[in-house]
């Protein structure tokens, strides 16, 4: 699947409702702080690794993780805010992550 497919919102009132990637995506992000949208491109889009962003950053692989972490945390919110709540069944977890 590429960045521009069409992608299943996980909604469970509305599951024929998709969202389109690239406008969607692209929307959400922009509701972030430039810092927010700088780290989760590079990370999550871009694939780098935590040292890459500590380098390109200028700062420490755990700030590094902070700063990742607030910045999902933001683009968990301004999710909600256009879609609603996120129920725990729907949320996926990377294969490196446990819940």
């Amino acid at each position: 699947m590429s960045f521009g497919d069409t992608l299943e919102a996980p909604n469970n009132d509305h599951p024929e409702t998709s969202v389109d990637v690239p406008t969607e995506a692209a929307s959400l992000l922009a509701t972030l702080q430039p810092g927010e949208r700088l780290i989760l491109t590079l990370r999550e889009l871009e694939g780098r690794s935590y040292e890459e962003l500590a380098e390109i950053l200028s700062c420490p692989v755990n700030t590094v993780k902070s700063r990742l972490n607030r910045a999902r945390e933001a683009l968990k919110a301004a999710y909600i805010r256009i879609y609603g709540n996120i129920s725990d069944a729907n949320i996926v977890l990377e294969s490196r992550e446990k819940p």
